[in-house]
């Protein structure tokens, strides 16, 4: 099975992966130094939704 990984964002410590597999399955792992998170479409927006609203604090 052929996966495509594609970096999304990178910082020193932190990145984010689009990673596409041949069925079309579509996952994005948050890496965060030694912790992977699998999250779908619908799941990372949620995250950034929450991130905005901190940053607006």
């Amino acid at each position: 099975m052929d996966i495509h990984e594609e970096i999304l964002a990178e910082t020193e410590n932190y990145s984010i992966v689009l990673l596409r597999d041949p069925a079309g399955e579509t996952i994005y792992d948050l890496n965060i130094d030694q912790v992977t998170i699998h999250l779908l479409k619908e799941d990372l927006d949620e995250l950034v939704e929450l991130i905005g609203q901190l940053r607006k604090r």
